[in-house]
């Protein structure tokens, strides 16, 4: 681009160079006016578990965030179903977009990712937390309900019905712990896993999929929400218990009752807790799936592993269907025996 502005790029560890062509989109897409000459700092930013790229942008003191997709279907989801949400959730605003290079600009809602909010909060601090986490979620539902009586939204992801969970539950988790090194045996676990993914009859709405900590920030004293392209049709107690059991936070038992408590003052019309204990295995399964896909890539998500893995052997169910799945036990038990062997700082 003629005249481009001089771009100044912080390099620090693990420093991914942004396409020139998309910096040269971002300014002059750039929603305030400046002057040509300003300059403009690029810092690059950690892309989590996506195959996205993030960039904060510092022009004059004002800040913008280019993120750069990949996935020309979830560019488009991210871009119609946030800007169908935004009217009255706290998503952050797409200033620009172009579909076709897979850019967007977005507001910069800084750093206060929850999980780290969460890790130096007081116990009063973290329990209004929580309590902003759970109305949060609860408004989230009440918009999901109204989206789901437009079916143009069901077009983009699957329901999360039981055929989806065998696959990208049930199957991922299984096809993650063999990318570890781990033996496993789909044929001999596939009557347990059949069992086990069975989806609870919950009221359905357009759920987040991935409501977890690091999906919520925390900017100018508000709540917002996150990656919600994956949203799609399925049960409210899934979102729910992908907060309570989120591998990147410890709740106590007491803090989870908070949460409970929170949501169905918001939502009393969804008596989500008795199919939580029900579903939270599915999410475990899903999030172990997904570290051990990351680990393989080479990115550091294996500390979270023997958490997730904990939690989801202490809520398999027991008593005599299946036998409190004895195979499933053994796997979730040589999986740990390897993660621990791999990785320090192994939570509950």
């Amino acid at each position: 681009m003629v005249g481009s502005p001089p771009v100044r790029r912080r390099k620090t560890s693990g420093w991914v160079k942004p396409p020139l062509k998309a910096i040269e989109w971002a300014i002059e897409v750039w929603p305030r006016r400046l002057p040509l000459k300003a300059k403009v700092e690029v810092q690059p930013l950690a892309g989590e578990a996506s195959g996205r790229r993030y960039f904060r942008l510092v022009r004059d003191g004002w800040s913008c965030l280019l993120m750069i997709g990949p996935d020309p279907r979830e560019n488009r989801v991210y871009a119609d179903l946030g800007e169908r949400l935004r009217r009255e959730l706290p998503l952050p605003r797409i200033y620009q977009k172009d579909l076709e290079l897979g850019y967007f600009l977005l507001a910069d809602l800084g750093e206060a990712r929850l999980d780290k909010v969460l890790s130096t909060a007081d116990p009063r601090q973290r329990v209004e937390l929580l309590q902003k986490t759970a109305k949060l979620l609860g408004a989230w539902h009440q918009k999901a309900l109204e989206l789901t009586e437009d079916s143009s939204y069901f077009l983009y992801n699957p329901v999360y019905d039981r055929q989806f969970v065998l696959t990208a539950e049930w199957g991922y988790f299984l096809k993650g712990l063999s990318l570890l090194g781990l033996a496993v045996d789909s044929l001999e676990l596939a009557e347990e896993g059949s069992a086990l993914c069975v989806v609870p009859r919950t009221p359905k709405v357009y759920i987040h999929r991935d409501f977890q900590s690091r999906n919520l920030m925390l900017f100018q004293d508000k709540l917002w929400v996150l990656d919600w392209q994956g949203a799609r049709l399925g049960p409210a107690a899934y979102d729910l218990a992908s907060f309570l059991y989120d591998p990147y936070v410890s709740l106590s038992e007491a803090e989870k009752a908070v949460v409970k408590k929170a949501y169905l003052k918001k939502r009393p019309e969804f008596n989500l807790v008795a199919s939580i204990s029900r579903i939270a295995p599915l999410r475990l399964a899903q999030a172990i799936g997904a570290y051990s896909h990351l680990v393989k890539r080479g990115l550091p998500y294996g500390q979270y592993l023997a958490p997730a893995l904990t939690r989801l052997e202490a809520l398999l169910p027991t008593g005599r269907r299946r036998k409190g799945y004895p195979k499933t036990r053994a796997l979730i038990a040589k999986a740990l025996d390897l993660v621990k062997g791999l990785w320090q700082g192994v939570g509950s």
